[in-house]
């Protein structure tokens, strides 16, 4: 039991696994967890069998990824239940950086998770359409030169100038 739980924690955190409802990550199997390690051994080129044994390919992949920083950010979830803790409920339903400590489920017991925001710029353009949810957190600048970024800015093939009709179609709505 024990085991599906941090099954489910470590997909979680790499973005395969969401908990259905608001039972939070529980330790108990379910179709999302064998989606997710289908999902997960599929991307990464491992044997498609949506199931592990103890230090397989997919463990020692999982644990691998694991290891890599993480960056972005992310929606904290609660089960929503009188044994959520107070802290936790507090940052229910808030946007966090994966570099703030804790994770979801991080915390003995903590049946919490987060949502993956992604910062691709499709999955940007449907959240300002209210298609989804995106992470619009700011970049540090690549382009440190003024006289870059002022010629960047001007460029008529930027994503602002693309976008513009969108953008102001929106605005009006």
């Amino acid at each position: 039991d024990w085991d599906i739980k941090q099954i489910k924690k470590a997909l979680n955190r790499l973005g395969y696994y969401m908990p259905q409802g608001t039972a939070g990550i529980t330790n108990v199997s379910d179709r999302a967890l064998f989606d997710a390690l289908k999902q997960f051994q599929k991307d990464h080129g491992l044997a498609n069998s949506g199931t592990l044994l103890p230090n397989d390919d997919t463990v020692r992949r999982i644990n691998s990824e694991l290891l890599k920083p993480k960056t972005g950010s992310y929606i904290w979830h609660t089960a929503e239940d009188e044994r959520v803790r107070p802290e936790h409920d507090a940052l229910s339903g808030t946007i966090r950086l994966w570099e703030d400590a804790p994770d979801p489920g991080e915390d003995f017991g903590c049946r919490c998770w987060a949502e993956h925001l992604s910062n691709d710029a499709t999955d940007r353009k449907k959240a300002i359409l209210g298609e989804g949810k995106a992470d619009f957190s700011l970049k540090p600048d690549s382009y440190p030169n003024p006289k870059i970024n002022e010629q960047w800015v001007r460029e008529e093939s930027s994503e602002v100038a693309e976008n513009e009709a969108i953008i102001i179609e929106e605005s009006r709505k």
